[in-house]
């Protein structure tokens, strides 16, 4: 008897109810059970597109168990809930090929993935399903872009800060704090500043996880919060709900953003390892700041957008020379670490026992 696994997928499930793959799956037992094949397992991708390129773990799930063999069929309800990528379908046949899997079955006509017609046959729907996905695409960004000229508010995803659940009513406790963020960053206060006082009064987001630097950008520069519509980062119309700031406010605050002497992400030409060293005692990415006296440091960063542990400080000339020096003169052994895998700190990927001894000596 043959061991069937069932693959469903739907790519919008915005009640969250799973009553599209339930379908599916519905479906797909019944034609298991006309063929006369054990279903053993289910995989289930609710909620995500084969288009969009994102993740399927569920997808990835049922290859892993094709290529272990522990099934030998795969039943989807149609060949479209497993591909929307060429690319995607190919591999999909290699690794099918590669197990001697020939019976893929759908509820709406089978396939046998053991002969070129077969083959020929998957390709043609893959092919149809990219291009129904990219004409679909298209309208929806189309459908967005005439909205957004419209002044239509988007309903979607999480309420924004300062707002009810409808998107259009104004939140007043919350409006409250959006007006004093703006002219506090408008006096010349800095966003660090503002985010650490809002922490300290307890003043909750709309998700409730803590304030970032990050997070009062993108709610200060937003169009919305002095009721203009923005697509695609530029403000495009007059919104249909009311504002919390006025215009003036909102092109003043935009002009002070995008201000690019205010960048200050130039960390990576200053640091050769930024982003790349783990903390030892917490795990926790390191970050690149120098010492009152100007000596250039990595430490683990705890506060306002940090999560460490604020216990580790790394002096960056010597561990940075100690790096270039394993890179140049040991490379096939550093690589070797490096391919190691992100089980561990970063900097224990490259540094062995033997060179433990320096480490520890460029620590401050």
């Amino acid at each position: 008897m043959a061991r069937a696994g069932i693959y469903a997928r739907i790519s919008s499930d915005r009640d969250g109810d799973q009553l599209g793959v339930r379908r599916q799956i519905v479906d797909c037992e019944e034609h298991a059970a006309r063929r006369g094949w054990e279903v053993v397992d289910r995989y289930v991708d609710d909620d995500i597109s084969a288009y969009s390129g994102k993740a399927r773990p569920e997808y990835q799930r049922l290859l892993a168990d094709i290529e272990a063999g522990t099934i030998d069929s795969v039943i989807v309800w149609h060949v479209d809930r497993l591909h929307r990528q060429p690319k995607e379908l190919e591999h999909f046949i290699d690794v099918c090929e590669a197990a001697r899997i020939s019976n893929l079955a759908s509820v709406t006509g089978d396939i046998d993935l053991a002969t070129h017609d077969g083959r020929f046959t998957a390709r043609i729907l893959g092919a149809v399903a990219r291009k129904e996905s990219d004409d679909k695409s298209r309208r929806i960004r189309r459908k967005m872009a005439d909205l957004a000229a419209a002044g239509k508010a988007t309903r979607g995803g999480t309420r924004p800060f300062g707002f009810e659940d409808d998107h259009m009513t104004i939140r007043e406790p919350e409006a409250v704090v959006v007006r004093e963020c703006a002219q506090r960053l408008l006096a010349g206060e800095s966003m660090r500043s503002i985010c650490n006082d809002l922490i300290e009064r307890g003043v909750p987001t709309v998700t409730g996880t803590a304030w970032k630097t990050q997070t009062i950008r993108r709610l200060l520069r937003s169009g919305r919060i002095s009721g203009q519509r923005e697509h695609q980062g530029e403000i495009v119309a007059d919104g249909e709900w009311p504002g919390i700031v006025s215009r003036s406010d909102t092109a003043r605050i935009r002009g002070l953003l995008d201000d690019p002497s205010r960048r200050t992400n130039r960390t990576a030409r200053r640091y050769l390892l930024a982003r790349l060293l783990r903390c030892e005692l917490c795990g926790s990415v390191l970050v690149s700041r120098p010492r009152d006296d100007g000596r250039r440091r990595y430490i683990c960063a705890k506060g306002v957008n940090f999560d460490g542990c604020g216990r580790l400080y790394i002096v960056a000339d010597e561990l940075e020379a100690h790096v270039v020096e394993a890179v140049l003169l040991e490379f096939p052994r550093f690589c070797g670490h490096l391919t190691a895998g992100p089980s561990g700190p970063a900097w224990r990927m490259f540094i062995d026992a033997q060179d433990r001894a320096v480490f520890q000596g460029v620590q401050a």
